[in-house]
C-alpha cells in the first residue's frame, strides 16, 4: 500500500459539512467586530448582529425579511451541518454569506467613520 502525500490526505479527508460549519461560525458564530466609541466595555458584535444593527434595514434586498437569519431561510440558504444538506441549498448558502460579507466590505469606512466600528483586524489602526 502506497503511503499518502501531505496533499492526498487533506484532499482525502475533505469534508463538506465541515467546510459548511467554518463558514456558519464567521458568519454567526464568531464577535470580529467592535465598537470603539467606548473606552471600557466596548460592544462586540457578530457578523449578523452587525448588519441586523446597522445595514440590514437600508440594504436594497432585504425584502420582508426582519433579520439576517430569516433572510437565510427565504432564500433556500439554511444549512444544517448535523444533516445532508443539498447541492441547491450549499450554493444558497455560499452565495448569501458572500453577500453578507460583501454587505460589510462594502459598507466598512462607513461603519468606522459614523460608529467606530473596526473589524478586530483592523483595531490597532
Amino acid at each position: 500500500m502506497k503511503k499518502l502525500n501531505t496533499f492526498d490526505l487533506v484532499r482525502k479527508n475533505y469534508n463538506i459539512n465541515k467546510e459548511l460549519e467554518k463558514i456558519e461560525n464567521f458568519i454567526f458564530g464568531e464577535k470580529l467586530f467592535i465598537d470603539t466609541t467606548y473606552e471600557h466595555n466596548q460592544p462586540e458584535y457578530f457578523l449578523t448582529e452587525l448588519i441586523e444593527r446597522y445595514l440590514f434595514d437600508d440594504w436594497k434586498y432585504f425584502d420582508t425579511c426582519l433579520d439576517v437569519e430569516e433572510y437565510y431561510q427565504q432564500a433556500n440558504a439554511a444549512i444544517g451541518v448535523d444533516k445532508e444538506n443539498s447541492e441547491e441549498v450549499i450554493i444558497n448558502f455560499l452565495e448569501v454569506s458572500e453577500n453578507m460579507i460583501a454587505l460589510y466590505e462594502d459598507n466598512s469606512n462607513y461603519l468606522l467613520k459614523e460608529y467606530k466600528i473596526k473589524h478586530y483586524t483592523d483595531y490597532d489602526k
